[in-house]
């Protein structure tokens, strides 16, 4: 698993600042990943390689909006019934690998891992 901490956030009209974090997790044995952001505009929570294309999970966003920490989300069940199943990995692993990745991104960003 790789850690990578953005600096840049794109975002158009979006600027970094203190507040801003945004860390992407990846696995190299499914080939997934998801990127935490935070910042002045809100929480972002986004996959990758797990479904049949990126998508955004709203309720973690919501969680981590409200307490930015591990424990926010740490209840928060991805539904398989969308993702992967392959060789790799059945939807059912792809889903638990997508919140132990959020709550350690999560757990990174906060100095908590």
């Amino acid at each position: 698993m790789m850690l990578r901490t953005i600096d840049d956030l794109t975002e158009p009209g979006l600027r970094p600042n203190k507040t801003s974090i945004a860390l992407a997790l990846v696995t190299e044995d499914v080939d997934a990943g998801v990127f935490v952001a935070k910042t002045a505009a809100g929480v972002r929570v986004a996959v990758t390689g797990a479904g049949p294309s990126v998508f955004r999970v709203k309720a973690m966003e919501d969680a981590l909006a409200r307490s930015f920490s591990s424990d926010a989300i740490k209840d928060i069940k991805i539904p398989s019934d969308d993702l992967n199943s392959d060789i790799h990995g059945s939807a059912e692993y792809r889903a638990h690998l997508i919140a132990v990745l959020t709550r350690r991104a999560v757990e990174a960003a906060t100095g908590k891992a």
